[in-house]
């Protein structure tokens, strides 16, 4: 298990940020960490104990004036760390090799390689005709979603919540009434294509909501077991699902993968344990995984999870962006 240092940029700072709340409307987002140290500080840092495979991740649209604040940024980490360092964030086929040309060792790449929801196979040929598999880290971050439709994300907020209800994601279509506390009745949430009822019931439920589709019932999360991409920023869910099938496919595209738990990136709430073993038996190349980590004993569980394969990497837990973890013991805590 290795440690992957992260540099994300957003509005052209360093910043951590809840990963689920990011916005293009305004360049918005939560945010975690405001850094006054520029990239190239944490380039430095990161050269100084002899780490590579760091990700730079470009968080703004392509075409904004942020965007172009965000470049300006990763141009002085890449020229502090030539060949230390990956770079993401509009990335494709015609500009790829500019940012190799920049001094990053890889490109990561997402949304320009799906159409419509799913994987663009031309698009994946022309990037690995354009730098080469070697350079290549295909970014499979990814969302659970609620089976059936696949266009909903209804997550039960809170062990303190008698009957809250937190819609997630652009493509939701479900208005949710709940009722308070002296209720002890349901209430429907419908929409869309949403088949299945949330029913928020009295005193005693701890979770809020019980999600009733079918056989599944949960007072945690209404969702399958299933991950899937998501794109834009992490604004979009995909009709790709994260499988062993998949991995395996992709795996002769690119030298690595590299893999955001978004529902829990940057909330440092514990990490997706399913995600990480799913990593851990179906990669084939390295993987990275981000996203929870709280707490040194999450990182003892990736470790064992991932049965030492999956590398990770740490944001807003970590001392340098504010968090508690301190730097050098995760370094010791590595292979």
């Amino acid at each position: 298990m290795q440690f992957r240092p992260c540099i994300d940029i957003h509005n052209g700072k360093v910043k951590q940020i809840v990963g689920g709340s990011l916005k293009d409307a305004g360049n918005l987002a939560s945010e975690n960490f405001v850094s006054e140290q520029d990239a190239a500080f944490y380039a430095h840092l990161y050269k100084e104990s002899g780490i590579k495979g760091g990700h730079i991740i470009l968080l703004n649209k392509v075409g904004t004036p942020e965007y172009e604040a965000d470049l300006g940024q990763a141009r002085l980490a890449l020229s502090e760390y030539p060949g230390g360092l990956q770079i993401g964030g509009g990335v494709n086929a015609d500009n790829a090799a500019q940012f190799i040309e920049m001094g990053a060792s890889h490109v990561i790449v997402t949304s320009y390689v799906f159409r419509e929801g799913r994987i663009d196979y031309d698009r994946l040929d022309a990037l690995v005709r354009a730098v080469g598999r070697e350079h290549l880290v295909l970014d499979l971050s990814c969302r659970r979603r609620i089976s059936g439709e696949g266009k909903t994300d209804v997550t039960a907020i809170g062990d303190d919540s008698k009957g809250g209800v937190a819609a997630v994601g652009d493509d939701l279509k479900v208005d949710v009434a709940v009722v308070g506390d002296d209720s002890r009745a349901g209430v429907a949430a419908v929409a869309g294509d949403l088949k299945a009822g949330v029913a928020a019931v009295g005193d005693d439920l701890k979770a809020g909501v019980t999600a009733v589709a079918g056989d599944l019932k949960t007072s945690e999360t209404a969702a399958s077991d299933k991950y899937y991409i998501v794109t834009d920023r992490w604004q979009r869910f995909t009709e790709e699902q994260v499988s062993g099938e998949l991995l395996d496919r992709l795996s002769s595209y690119a030298d690595e993968f590299l893999v955001h738990a978004v529902d829990v990136e940057g909330k440092a709430s514990g990490v997706e344990g399913e995600l990480v073993s799913l990593l851990s038996k179906c990669a084939s190349i390295p993987v990275t995984y981000a996203g929870g980590v709280g707490s040194y004993d999450d990182i003892k569980r990736i470790r064992n999870l991932g049965e030492g394969r999956v590398n990770l990497t740490i944001g807003s837990a970590l001392d340098l962006f504010g968090g508690s973890l301190n730097y050098d013991r995760v370094l010791s805590m590595m292979d």
